[in-house]
């Protein structure tokens, strides 16, 4: 079990369902949770960029590959 503190409490019993935990973690630290809140949706935002950009340059770099086979397959030919 958990005591509740002045500290989050990160370690909640298991029989709590998720959405319990959740408003638990909200009526302890409601300045905290908000903060932790938006953290994990501009680390969500940040890795959402990220893998778009990861993606566009494989992408470019797929193009610029397969453009190079093409020109050097011409020139064979």
């Amino acid at each position: 079990m958990c005591v509740v503190d002045s500290s989050v409490c990160t370690r909640l019993p298991a029989h709590l369902n998720t959405h319990e935990a959740k408003a638990l973690m909200w009526m302890r630290s409601r300045r905290k949770g908000i903060f932790i809140i938006i953290i994990i949706i501009i680390i969500f935002i940040i890795f959402i960029i990220i893998i778009i950009i990861i993606t566009i340059i494989i992408f470019i770099i797929t193009i610029t590959i397969i453009i190079i086979i093409i020109i050097i397959i011409i020139n064979a030919i």
